[in-house]
């Protein structure tokens, strides 16, 4: 399995916690040349063949707003989008003007019955200087599954197309954060932890839609990056995942699989969460070696899909695994339809926030990709 494949997976992992935003007077600096969607035009994928029609509900997670107009005009004109849904517009969210926040919108998509779909919306302009992300904050209209802000170093076209797991682009996509289920997740790092986006990026949302109706849809996505109180002693923060996607679970029956990864180098990890899909039942991640620990052993449920239990970490005392030892997360289902499950309509993930690496770290299904 490629990079790519790899990092959709894992995408739909991420639920990343809120932070507040405030309204402000000034503009920020442009870190890009424009922060809008690059097309305008609608967009109707082909029906997926899984229907997943009834399998998936969510609730709105960010609040209705007393006054969207107001919010609207908050935003600068240039980051606008060229169409707003009236749904998505009673629960804009707003970013930090002085503290450089970014707002970012994906164009307009139509979701048909039962679709499954997920889509990247490639944001026009590239960023003009390094930028630091402490958190991310998201909104999407009803029947949203996920909205994840993430980066390419090689810009492509603007605009908002199917995911292509196998694209250059969506290889070297890295994750800054994102939201759940229409909602905010609950990952937290400490104020000073950031992702790095390096000059020259173009910034990808990827929102993924599953439309439980008996009716076409139309829906939309915005995120919002939530800057550092400062730049000072900054931290920078890379995604550690450990994943396996070769399990099948017979139509009606129970099922489990496990990933053993070995590490290669010493870890610290500030905060993880165990992901499945709407079958799953259980999650465990174990730390093994000469310093074995169970890091986490719960029973699962959908709610946790956007909303994860998680288990952080301060810096002075992160999770730590040496090299030589290995990560083992081990996943159960309960697939009562009458298809085999496999990935990636289910999923087994780890997911984690580690200090002290280059890069972001991806183990599949016991191989590290590189």
């Amino acid at each position: 399995m490629t990079r790519a494949r790899l990092t959709y997976c894992w995408c739909l992992a991420l639920s990343v916690a809120a932070c507040s935003s405030t309204e402000a007077e000034s503009e920020p600096a442009a870190p890009a040349e424009q922060a809008e969607s690059g097309a305008s035009a609608k967009v109707t994928p082909e029906k997926s063949e899984a229907d997943n029609k009834g399998r998936y509900t969510t609730s709105s997670e960010t609040e209705e707003l007393a006054d969207p107009e107001a919010a609207l005009a908050a935003i600068p004109e240039r980051m606008r989008p060229v169409e707003l849904l009236p749904d998505l517009k009673k629960k804009l969210l707003v970013p930090d003007l002085d503290k450089q926040g970014i707002a970012m919108f994906s164009d307009i998509v139509t979701i048909e019955p039962g679709q499954d779909v997920t889509f990247c919306t490639y944001v026009s302009g590239v960023t003009d200087k390094t930028l630091y992300i402490h958190d991310t904050l998201g909104s999407q209209t009803h029947h949203g599954h996920h909205a994840i802000l993430q980066y390419t170093t090689s810009p492509t076209e603007p605009g908002t197309r199917l995911c292509d797991p196998e694209s250059l682009e969506a290889q070297q996509g890295q994750v800054l954060g994102g939201t759940g289920g229409e909602g905010n997740g609950a990952i937290r790092v400490p104020a000073n932890v950031v992702s790095e986006v390096p000059a020259g990026s173009q910034f990808i949302i990827n929102h993924h839609w599953i439309n439980t109706s008996d009716k076409p849809v139309q829906a939309q996505a915005e995120m919002i990056t939530i800057p550092p109180d400062s730049e000072d002693d900054l931290i920078i923060a890379r995604a550690f995942v450990a994943t396996t996607v070769g399990f099948k679970i017979p139509a009606k029956q129970t099922g489990e699989a496990s990933v053993t990864c070995t590490m290669k180098r010493d870890v610290k990890l500030l905060s993880m969460i165990g992901h499945q899909h709407s079958w799953g039942v259980h999650v465990k991640a174990e730390r093994l070696g000469a310093e074995g620990e169970v890091l986490f052993d719960h029973d699962y449920d959908e709610a946790m899909i956007s909303h994860p239990k998680t288990r952080d970490f301060s810096l002075e005392a992160p999770l730590e695994i040496k090299a030589g030892d290995s990560l083992k997360m081990s996943c159960q289902w309960n697939n009562t339809t009458d298809q085999m499950l496999t990935f990636p309509r289910e999923m087994c993930v780890f997911f984690g926030w580690q200090i002290g690496a280059s890069a972001d770290t991806q183990c599949l299904d016991g191989n590290w990709v590189d």
